[in-house]
This record gives C-alpha cells, sequence and structure tokens, in this order.
C-alpha cells in the first residue's frame, strides 16, 4: 500500500524503496512481486530488471496468472521467441490450474506465431479461441487474415462468411470474402490452364 501511495504522489524514490521492502518482508507474495517489477519499468526503464524480478517471484509463485501475464506481456515486446514460448507455457499451465478459460494464452500465442510468420500456428491458436468463443467476429477475422497470409483459402472463405452470419453489414468481411473469392477462382484457373 505504501508502494502504491508513493506511486500515487508521484514519489518514485519512496515507491522504490516501499516495494523493497514489501519484497524483503514477503518474497513469496505475488502482490510485493508485481510491484516491484513495475517500479522497476518506472524509474529505470529496465525490461530487463523488471524481467528478473518476475521469474525470482516465478520461482516462489509459479501458478501465479498475474505474476505469469506480466512475463509474457513484456517478453512479447522482445523477439526472445525461446523466452516468449517458455512464459506461454507458464501462462498456459497457471490458467489451467486457476481454472481459467485457456483463450488469453491462444491469442497471445497466436499473435507471437503471426509476427515469426508462422500462420499455420496461428491459425490452431486462433481456432482454439474459437472453440471457447464461437461468436466472437473479432476472432473470426483474425482466423480469416492468418488464413489468408498461411493461403488456407477455404479456411478464410469460412470464417469470413462467419463473420457475415453474426453481423451482415460487417464491410471488412464482405470486402475481404469477394477479394478472396476472386483469388480462389484464379488459383482454380491458373491450375486448369497455367499461364505460359
Amino acid at each position: 500500500m505504501q508502494a502504491q501511495i508513493a506511486l500515487a504522489a508521484k514519489d518514485l524514490p519512496a515507491a522504490q524503496k516501499a516495494s523493497q521492502r514489501a519484497l524483503e518482508i514477503a518474497p513469496r507474495d505475488p502482490r510485493a512481486t508485481l510491484m516491484a517489477a513495475e517500479i522497476a519499468l518506472l524509474r529505470s526503464e529496465s525490461r530487463d530488471e523488471a524481467l528478473a524480478i518476475l521469474e525470482n517471484g516465478l520461482r516462489f509463485s509459479p501458478a501465479d496468472v498475474d505474476l505469469n501475464r506480466k512475463r509474457l506481456a513484456l517478453l512479447m515486446q522482445t523477439d526472445r521467441w525461446q523466452a516468449i514460448d517458455q512464459a506461454l507455457a507458464g501462462l498456459r499451465a497457471a490458467l489451467s490450474e486457476a481454472g481459467a478459460p485457456s483463450t488469453e494464452a491462444n491469442l497471445a500465442a497466436a499473435y507471437a506465431f503471426e509476427r515469426r510468420g508462422q500462420f499455420t500456428r496461428a491459425i490452431s491458436e486462433y481456432q482454439a479461441a474459437l472453440a471457447q468463443n464461437p461468436d466472437n467476429i473479432g476472432l473470426l477475422l483474425a482466423l480469416a487474415k492468418a488464413a489468408e497470409e498461411s493461403g488456407g483459402i477455404t479456411t478464410a472463405i469460412d470464417a469470413y462468411n462467419g463473420v457475415l452470419r453474426r453481423a451482415p453489414t460487417n464491410a471488412e468481411a464482405r470486402g475481404a470474402l469477394a477479394r478472396t473469392q476472386h483469388d480462389k477462382k484464379q488459383l482454380e484457373v491458373d491450375s486448369i490452364s497455367p499461364p505460359p
């Protein structure tokens, strides 16, 4: 609480002292770890220092959802793919242990895979998220776009049609569906009679 009060008063040195005391008194308390990581980011904008604090906290509380979520969020700002994969696994495990749906981890994984150009893996993550939220138009659009990027025209068309069944006036889906269907027809024509 002292650290939060100091932060509200914009007294960063006092907030840092209070958070360090909290970590010394309760090193296993995830709230103290999160506060220390936040203050490290504010104080020096050092992502590495904040990550080190979070990693230490996760040694004591590996199933804490908030610690796993914060670590993943910081790593997603980097290209440390192996560390991101480990953080994703940690978040999945923490969500599972908390009895929470894995949608958040699916979406984070899909985003990470898209950044790497691994659109087929992103599609699998979007499909897993859609299994839990079948009427989510944003997820359907994201699935369709990833499918288009991977060359999965049929999956893209199905997803765009799914959006239009739920939101018939969605201009983005309507335009993308027309473009995708045109691309599919062009591919079919090219496969029958390839250009000279």
